[in-house]
């Protein structure tokens, strides 16, 4: 983060390339204080954290979905052949 701070200070970052450490670097309360490194970290990875349980979240329901519904499953085992279109989603239902 230190080096990520010198590159801003010296403009030297792109600035069409700004990330999510860029903009909480940047970030101040109405006092005028700073996030610390360490609650830079946590908020990272929080979201890395949130991002991963919600995919694993939904592959679970969508599986435990699929194991109580086998007529949608040979209907998923099908599309897995041929590319689902957004025309077929009514199909589904």
């Amino acid at each position: 983060m230190d080096e990520r701070r010198n590159l801003r200070k010296n403009g030297a970052l792109n600035a069409k390339k700004k990330d999510m450490m860029d903009s909480l670097l940047g970030v101040e309360d109405e006092n005028g204080r700073k996030l610390t490194d360490e609650e830079i970290i946590d908020v990272i990875l929080m979201y890395l954290n949130a991002g991963h349980e919600s995919s694993g979240h939904i592959t679970t329901w969508a599986t435990i979905f699929l194991q109580e519904h086998p007529e949608f499953l040979q209907k998923a085992k099908v599309c897995t052949v041929i590319p689902l279109i957004i025309r077929h989603i009514p199909y589904f239902r």
